[in-house]
């Protein structure tokens, strides 16, 4: 095997360690931040700021990126205008509580690194999907959970540390954390639930 000089083992440890750079920003490449002066609530796709590679105009438009809603999101609900097509690591960390509605033509994949401050935040699915993908984790989510109509679908782990309601659509369970009130199935068993009067809470 020929010899391979100083010199090029240090262009290898180079191009490695820059390769893994690039792997490990790539995860979640734009970091997008609530608008200050959306104060009462406005679309998803139009009151983000967002910086990093992807270029995307809101959260999940052009690559994973990560969002956080914090402090100046005082009144009204976030609404998810749009079909999000990349995962989002998405923070609520607001003063108040907030509510995120997901209605007809709107839907949403949460990843891993999904995080709320308060159980009190709210996540409504009037229409349209939230997805916690195959391979996400989200444990603990402080946020409350109404499905009226529309698709609730967990493919990796999810639990809720505040309740869950369904009054229609339908929850998808590939890999269930948290339920309280219905037998576990079996992991590699996916699970259809339509709306059903004697099925509510999680």
């Amino acid at each position: 095997m020929p010899a391979v000089s100083a010199r090029g083992r240090s262009l290898q440890v180079t191009f490695f360690l820059a390769l893994g750079l690039i792997i490990t920003t790539a995860a979640h490449a734009d970091n997008c931040t609530w608008k200050a002066l959306s104060l009462l609530g406005s679309p998803w796709s139009t009151n983000f700021n967002c910086s990093g590679p992807n270029g995307s105009v809101y959260p999940g438009q052009k690559g994973a990126d990560t969002a956080s809603i914090g402090l100046l999101q005082l009144l009204g609900n976030v609404t998810v205008d749009v079909n999000v097509p990349f995962k989002v690591a998405l923070t609520f960390d607001p003063l108040l509580p907030i509510g995120l509605d997901i209605p007809a033509g709107g839907a949403l994949i949460l990843d891993s690194g999904s995080a709320s401050n308060s159980t009190s935040n709210q996540i409504n699915i009037s229409g349209g999907k939230l997805t916690a993908p195959s391979g996400a984790t989200i444990n603990n989510y402080k946020s409350g959970l109404t499905l009226s109509s529309g698709a609730f679908d967990v493919l990796g782990n999810m639990s809720l540390a505040s309740g869950y309601s369904q009054s229609g659509g339908t929850m998808t369970l590939v890999s269930l954390r948290a339920d309280a009130h219905h037998s576990k199935p079996r992991p590699d068993e996916c699970v259809q639930r339509p709306h059903h009067p004697a099925r509510r809470g999680w």
